[in-house]
């Protein structure tokens, strides 16, 4: 062989070479590519977890700043929509027809008694306890009931006992200013005492005296807190001296109690 066809054959042999490298190469990355995991681009999706019970979740119970607790009218409504309805007993029924007039008692005596004395507590508590008495309006309303504070004017009850006790707090809290937070944190204790005895299994009707409860408490506090800032020391007349003690000691409620 000359010299020439020794150099084609170099040439050719160094092509081949090339070509197999070049194809094991491309051998090489495509196992690669199946063995190796690829990073998903796919993000992963992210949940949001609420605190359940809040009033600003619930938003259903709203209390500001001070404390004073008011009851959303929509959202409460919305909020009952989702549960179911019960049979009522008699003593049921009159339950909700005495504490619908006695949060209205509230509302009545709190409006009477900022005419009197110009106290912001008054008014900003009477507006709330105006919730409260909606509220069990709603109830009277799901469960088809007469409601015997439809039309009545401020200060007139069908119930004679709560036409008598709003006579008695409007002359006492008529006394003075100290006086009239004195029956302000009356009327809140009698609402705590009086509710607490009218207990039910009832889901919707069970929230909503939770509700009340949860304000009266929060509205206690403030109008002991007011009666402190003059120098007096509020004494219960309701409910327990242990309780009340549990109460006052404890910070405002903010939590939704449904």
């Amino acid at each position: 062989m000359n010299e020439h066809g020794d150099l084609n054959d170099s040439k050719r042999w160094w092509k081949i070479g090339l070509i197999v490298a070049v194809a094991f190469t491309l051998l090489l990355s495509a196992c690669s590519a199946q063995t190796t995991p690829q990073k998903s681009t796919t993000t992963e999706p992210t949940t949001t977890v609420t605190e359940v019970g809040t009033a600003p979740t619930a938003g259903t119970v709203y209390v500001d700043d001070a404390g004073v607790t008011s009851v959303g009218a929509e959202e409460l409504k919305a909020h009952l929509s989702r549960m179911p309805t019960s049979t009522l007993t008699s003593q049921q029924i009159d339950d909700l027809l005495w504490t619908r007039e006695e949060e209205k008692l509230g509302h009545d005596v709190y409006t009477a008694l900022y005419d009197k004395w110009q106290l912001p507590i008054f008014a900003n508590i009477a507006a709330a306890e105006q919730t409260h008495t909606d509220a069990i309006a709603q109830l009277l309303e799901r469960y088809s009931l007469d409601d015997p504070a439809a039309g009545e004017p401020t200060g007139l009850f069908t119930n004679a006992d709560l036409q008598k006790a709003y006579d008695k707090f409007l002359a006492e809290g008529s006394q003075s200013v100290v006086a009239a937070l004195t029956v302000g944190a009356t009327v809140e204790e009698m609402d705590i005492f009086d509710l607490q005895q009218r207990a039910t299994d009832v889901p919707d009707v069970a929230l909503v005296y939770a509700v009340a409860q949860m304000a009266s408490r929060n509205h206690l506090r403030l109008f002991v807190a007011e009666l402190a800032q003059r120098g007096v020391t509020y004494t219960p007349t309701y409910i327990s001296r242990d309780e009340y003690n549990d109460i006052i000691s404890s910070p405002i409620e903010r939590d939704f109690p449904g």
